[in-house]
């Protein structure tokens, strides 16, 4: 039996089990999903700001993880509010369960000093997940002699209907002109979904995360950005949902208009689970940290190795001056950072 085949009798077994609990989705660029990862992102920019999001996992496996997002806010100055909207859908391949979820989200900012912000976050998302359990292994398909897998089962296999719940979320944010830093709590409702027959469920567990960044300025020309100024930019994003832990540090070089940057994922504190992680190597062009392209290859350090491909990852953020916001920002320089980061 090839790895890859082995990697996926592993997933078999794993869906073989009573009770699944659910770990939400996540991006190696978590700094450009920002509504993705904390409601109160939500007008951040204080413009006009619409995002994609692409990933896709361990394509040499043939049964890759897929995840796109799309997401768009708006800032209003006179309700020192933010409003936004986004739409994720999650596959994996292997039994083709889907998670798709359409949020909205809403922000409250209180400023607490001339360059210094709190900002309240919420989202309330609706989610339906579908599968098809027909390419499930099953533990009478596996001959351990001959190391094969046969293409039949004397289990019964159930239909798995499509399900859906409701899910509530908050976050805060505290920014200044080169620091921030926030909190977020997902899924505090526990929303649950049928799985298996009438008893067995599965259980999105709630995920709390911190996360947050400092932008050291390498030239200073003015408060406006242009294509000479230089950054160094350090991010890290801390998060558990249920049993799993994951770190994810990040440094970005920004050189006018090209970013470099290099990031590390692990998994701390584990018991009993492998520590699979990976080296991030990031590339971006920005035009005046209005219109912004990314891209991200994940080197696996695990025992996936090179077999899996890596992972893939492209964000593109686009900024629009709103009337308000164009004599907001004449009024009041922007700052830098978290104009430039989101």
């Amino acid at each position: 039996m090839n790895k890859s085949k082995q990697i996926w009798v592993m997933v078999g077994l794993l869906f073989m089990t009573l009770r699944l609990e659910a770990q939400d989705f996540q991006y190696s660029q978590f700094f450009a999903a920002p509504l993705y990862l904390n409601p109160a992102f939500t007008g951040s920019s204080e413009m006009i700001r619409v995002g994609f999001n692409n990933r896709i996992q361990w394509p040499g496996l043939n049964k890759s993880f897929k995840a796109t997002s799309v997401y768009a806010d708006f800032y209003s100055h006179s309700l020192q509010s933010g409003f936004g909207i986004s739409a994720n859908s999650f596959l994996e391949e292997h039994i083709q369960l889907r998670t798709q979820d359409i949020s909205g989200f809403y922000s409250y900012r209180l400023k607490v000093g001339e360059r210094k912000s709190l900002r309240f976050g919420t989202q309330v998302s609706y989610q339906v997940k579908s599968a098809d359990m027909g390419d499930l292994i099953h533990q009478d398909q596996i001959d351990p002699l001959t190391r094969t897998v046969s293409g039949t089962t004397s289990d019964f296999i159930p239909d798995f209907e499509n399900q859906q719940n409701f899910s509530i979320s908050f976050g805060m944010l505290y920014t200044d002109n080169n620091f921030w830093i926030g909190i977020s709590n997902h899924h505090i409702n526990n929303p649950q979904l049928w799985f298996i027959g009438d008893d067995q469920y599965s259980h999105s567990f709630q995920k709390y995360s911190i996360h947050g960044g400092y932008q050291f300025l390498l030239s200073d020309n003015s408060f406006s950005r242009n294509t000479s100024e230089k950054f160094f930019l350090i991010k890290g994003n801390y998060k558990q949902q249920g049993p799993f832990k994951q770190l994810d540090l990040a440094t970005q070089l920004t050189l006018g208009i090209l970013d470099l940057g290099l990031g590390y994922r692990g998994i701390p504190g584990t018991v009993n689970l492998p520590n699979r992680d990976s080296i991030i190597s990031m590339l971006g062009f920005n035009i005046d940290s209005k219109y912004l392209v990314g891209y991200s290859y994940d080197w696996q350090l695990s025992g996936l190795g090179n077999d899996s491909r890596g992972v893939h990852e492209i964000s593109i953020r686009l900024k629009f001056h709103t009337a308000e916001s164009r004599l907001n920002a004449m009024q009041n320089p922007a700052l830098r950072c978290f104009y430039y980061l989101f």
